[in-house]
């Protein structure tokens, strides 16, 4: 319950994973670590989405705290650095000094003082050999638990898939598009984040709009670095128990009947999970589709829950991304001042058979499942 951003944690045979690391505040990860994690505990894997303020904002204290073995990330292309610090620079300016925050993490990834994993943009093969055990592909499945229970392995993965960005738009004649557009092509990548950074600061908000705008024409969060989590064998199911703080029901489509739901209710459901962070699912949606249906399995079609894109927002929906899904989470802030989730947006998913539940930071909301795993 972080509000506006994204904090989602799984327990796989009792290795932690975490998908993105960001809420309204960062109190809330001080919160969080009170009251589910101790002090000092290991995290297997944290995903990070995108590098937007408001999914990375707790990735300090949850590193101060904790010990994260690993971290995964979309791959860090200069278009995807500029857009990123462009746009905490409108939207985030509490990230410390237009983008200075997001410029050392940036370079601490790139320097390796932080052990993270790039996932290379699917079609994107230009990456520094040099550094291949900091990079993996699209479609890569990553293990954090290799524990078999009665002689089955579960295979349980995470498949990360990282689109190709929207490329920075250098055609306009703006000075301070050239200027980026200069050191674009003069700098190194952490090079890039710092100039960038420094030309930004001056600039008031509706000069950096108008930037933002001229550099993006389309909207740009199809940055977002989806995972899916699950097993890869679809020939189990699992026994799964879910408690949900002020909701009647979560699943639309489990094998009973709505009337019987209520909370700790108890049924069997394939459990396949994905994360999509801000994902430009209206654009997009089908070339996501088809990239975890070529997966090992068809995956794609095992997906029983998925993160709503972007917090509900209208400009994030697309029918086909809930067709055959059970249910779906979307994190929002109370009182945000996007108005998210969109209401017309919970609807549809509603009426796709897809039951959507929405996440504030009102403790009430929150949501959790429990799997057993079960072989039939």
């Amino acid at each position: 319950p972080i509000g506006q951003g994204g904090f989602y944690t799984e327990d796989v045979n009792g290795k932690l994973v975490v998908y993105d690391c960001g809420g309204n505040s960062t109190a809330f990860i001080k919160d969080y670590l009170k009251s589910f994690l101790q002090k000092g505990q290991t995290i297997a894997a944290v995903f990070i989405s995108h590098l937007h303020w408001d999914h990375i904002n707790g990735l300090e204290k949850l590193f101060s705290e904790c010990n994260v073995e690993k971290l995964y990330l979309p791959q860090l292309t200069k278009n995807r650095i500029i857009e990123t610090i462009l746009y905490n620079s409108i939207h985030f300016p509490e990230s410390n000094a237009n983008g200075k925050s997001i410029v050392n993490f940036v370079e601490q990834i790139i320097n390796g003082s932080i052990p993270a994993i790039q996932v290379i943009e699917e079609g994107n093969i230009d990456n520094n050999e040099e550094y291949q055990d900091r990079y993996i592909h699209s479609g890569s499945h990553i293990k954090v638990s290799e524990n078999a229970t009665g002689g089955v392995d579960y295979k349980w993965v995470y498949i990360p898939y990282t689109p190709l960005s929207i490329k920075s738009n250098f055609e306009s004649n703006d000075k301070y598009v050239q200027k980026i557009k200069n050191i674009y092509e003069k700098s190194s990548d952490v090079e890039l984040a710092k100039n960038v950074a420094e030309l930004l600061k001056d600039l008031n908000h509706i000069e950096l709009q108008k930037l933002y705008t001229t550099l993006y024409k389309k909207p740009h969060n199809s940055q977002s670095m989806t995972v899916f989590s699950g097993f890869l064998n679809t020939n189990y199911k699992i026994l799964t128990r879910t408690n949900v703080a002020s909701m009647s029901y979560v699943c639309s489509s489990c094998y009973c009947s709505r009337e019987n739901h209520n909370d700790s209710s108890i049924r069997i459901i394939p459990c396949n999970f994905l994360y999509t962070g801000d994902f430009e699912a209206k654009e997009r949606t089908e070339e996501l589709i088809k990239f975890y249906k070529q997966q090992e399995h068809n995956v794609w079609d095992t997906i029983c829950g998925i993160q709503i894109p972007h917090h509900g927002s209208r400009k994030n929906y697309n029918q086909k991304l809930y067709h055959g899904i059970s249910f779906g989470i979307v994190s929002v802030g109370i009182h945000n001042r996007y108005h998210h989730p969109n209401i017309d947006t919970l609807i549809d998913i509603f009426k796709q058979g897809c039951m959507p539940n929405v996440v504030t930071e009102d403790l009430n909301t929150q949501l959790y499942q429990q799997f057993i795993f079960l072989s039939l």
